[in-house]
């Protein structure tokens, strides 16, 4: 979920951050593009909606002012809305041989500065609840904010054709790839593709949806 891009030479496989302190370092060096969740939050959800992401001297790059992974959770910490996503029990990231870790997802929470698991926190955040929310905040927020995401650029062009397209093809392989059909929970996302595989076109069902 780093923010940070990196250059690669590919023939002597040295790397360095993306910036102008180090680019005269890493000669016929390629531009790897990550693109994390948290890249695509501060790079092109966060402008087009009118947003600042907080940011920091980066003692890397001369003290100019640099977004991260870090900055975005205090942010979120200092502004919390009244259902706050915390990483899940079923997110890949933490799980151990395809079943859930709660000792691992409270390391990586620990790192963001979110709560462990328990009785509280599953509340919003257990696998159910987690993908049940999913569905029931960001299936509306992308859909009362389509015209303006469409006019956004995609991360990834090989994958979607605009932000909202890009937006809802994540918001749909997340749906899968968290396992929330097994919540008895439907995708909420219908997705055109051309003949490439990119997604062209989205359409969204908005109707709330439980795990019961």
């Amino acid at each position: 979920s780093v923010t940070t891009t990196y250059l690669l030479n590919p023939l002597t496989g040295q790397t360095a951050t993306d910036n102008g302190a180090y680019r005269g370092y890493v000669a016929g060096a390629t531009l790897l593009q990550g693109n994390s969740a948290n890249a695509v939050l501060d790079q092109y959800v966060d402008p087009i909606l009118g947003c600042t992401p907080f940011k920091a001297p980066d003692l890397s790059n001369f003290n100019a002012p640099a977004f991260s992974e870090a900055l975005d959770e205090i942010a979120a910490g200092a502004y919390q809305p009244k259902t706050a996503a915390l990483v899940p029990e079923n997110d890949k990231v933490v799980m151990d041989g395809g079943e859930p870790d709660p000792a691992k997802t409270d390391l990586y929470r620990e790192e963001l500065g979110q709560a462990p698991v328990s009785a509280v926190t599953d509340k919003s955040s257990s696998p159910a609840m987690y993908c049940q929310n999913l569905v029931d905040i960001q299936t509306p927020f992308l859909a009362a904010n389509q015209k303006l995401l469409v006019t956004g650029q995609s991360p990834v062009t090989a994958t979607a054709d605009n932000l909202l397209t890009f937006l809802a093809n994540d918001l749909s392989a997340s749906f899968t790839s968290l396992g929330c059909q097994q919540f008895h929970l439907t995708n909420p996302v219908t997705l055109k593709r051309n003949s490439a595989g990119v997604a062209i076109a989205a359409t969204f069902d908005t109707a709330v949806q439980t795990t019961l």
